[in-house]
């Protein structure tokens, strides 16, 4: 029950996560007057929905996306282009350019989406991206800052009998603030202390027992290949700062950023690792919502000693802030349908108007968005074939 649970949070995160996206494209879409028919999240027959005002509001059974619908995404191309085929038949692209403008209620053409300034449709396509990151940190931030991370402190837990440290006279309570006369904030610093030590050499560490400091000799012995002295420390729970949570945003950027780089090897030996049925799959390989789904499992049912709910509360928030985070970049890649792909089209009209003007040509007008139709389906083509892969790839050989 409680694996379930957790396949259920991590749906609702999901879906959350998505509505947020695409208000993000919604709310400045209104401001700016461009009509916006539709409000969906999903894709597939719609299950419920509701029209308030000129816009209707949804939701649809296939839970992996959702949209915003904005009339006239697509321009009516420049005078003298292609509209045929080699057969006489409408092209994708004119076939796009022509239903875009056929939606366009008469006398509102000034409301269509190619017809808005730059700067609005950038705002509209930026914004849903914004969200993603947005939620990412509040997430984060809750999760690392209000409700914290438990970690070692430096207090002692527990001290062997007959270990090192107990014939040093070291005791249950014990807070570790020094050795060998150099001061240590944490416990990988008291661990790094006790591992420069020699097996057999004695080592100066300094103990706060109430209000007295205590120098005590504690001879370190060996206990595969490293010196121990036989402790344990207490956990604790701390709350980062605003720079420990940009810190952590920025590493897990980084890291999702290089995954993203190395997304088409990554799939491919991904698919290798299918063929290879008595090798376990690369723990760092790519997975999708299934292998998601399941260690939200994981989370809710995991019954480690020491892992409070608050410990679990943390993980989800964390879980769906690496979500969020990979959102945002994923819909930065420059290829349409992202929202990348409009983003760095209205960046190339607004750097041709630019140079147009600087050599005194007329304006071109709008870009023509929908010359790309093909690579378009390309891409969406290749994301189905990646979605339906990862799903195969995590149930048939999770991580």
């Amino acid at each position: 029950m409680s694996y379930i649970l957790g396949v259920i949070i991590l749906v609702f995160g999901l879906v959350a996560s998505i509505a947020l996206h695409e208000l993000g494209h919604f709310i400045p879409a209104k401001r700016f007057g461009i009509l916006t028919p539709q409000y969906m999240i999903g894709f597939g027959p719609t299950i419920w929905s509701k029209k308030i005002g000129e816009t209707e509001y949804g939701v649809k059974w296939i839970l992996l996306g959702g949209y915003v619908h904005m009339v006239g995404m697509y321009a009516p191309g420049r005078v003298g282009r292609k509209t045929t085929n080699r057969k006489g038949e409408l092209t994708w692209a004119e076939q796009a350019r022509q239903e875009a403008v056929a939606e366009i209620p008469s006398g509102q053409e000034s409301r269509a989406f190619y017809a808005r300034p730059v700067w609005q449709r950038l705002v509209v396509m930026l914004s849903g991206i914004l969200m993603n990151l947005a939620l990412s940190l509040l997430c984060v931030g809750i999760a690392l800052g209000a409700i914290g991370y438990a970690a070692p402190s430096l207090r002692l837990a527990e001290v062997s009998a007959g270990s090192p440290a107990a014939q040093a006279g070291m005791q249950v309570g014990d807070k570790i603030v020094g050795i060998d006369g150099s001061e240590v904030s944490d416990w990988a610093a008291v661990q790094q202390g006790i591992g420069r030590t020699l097996p057999g050499k004695p080592a100066r560490i300094a103990v706060q027992r109430g209000s007295e400091r205590l120098e005590l000799s504690v001879t370190p012995r060996e206990s595969g290949g490293r010196s121990v002295i036989g402790v344990l420390p207490a956990s604790q729970r701390y709350r980062a700062t605003p720079g420990d949570i940009l810190k952590y945003e920025w590493a897990v950027m980084v890291a999702t950023s290089k995954i993203l780089v190395a997304l088409p090897v990554k799939l491919w030996e991904t698919t290798l690792s299918l063929f290879e049925t008595e090798k376990p799959r690369d723990p760092n390989s790519v997975m999708g919502i299934v292998g998601m789904g399941q260690i939200a499992g994981q989370i809710a049912s995991t019954k480690a000693p020491g892992f409070t709910l608050a410990d679990r509360v943390a993980s989800f928030l964390l879980m769906m802030g690496s979500l969020n985070l990979t959102l945002f970049l994923f819909n930065l890649i420059p290829l349409m349908p992202l929202d990348g792909g409009q983003a760095a089209g209205a960046v190339f009209e607004q750097l041709r108007r630019w140079w147009c003007r600087l050599r005194g040509h007329p304006d071109p007008g709008p870009v023509d968005l929908a010359r790309v139709l093909p690579l378009t389906a390309a891409v969406v083509v290749a994301f189905i074939g990646m979605t339906v892969l990862l799903i195969v790839a995590d149930i048939v050989k999770p991580v």
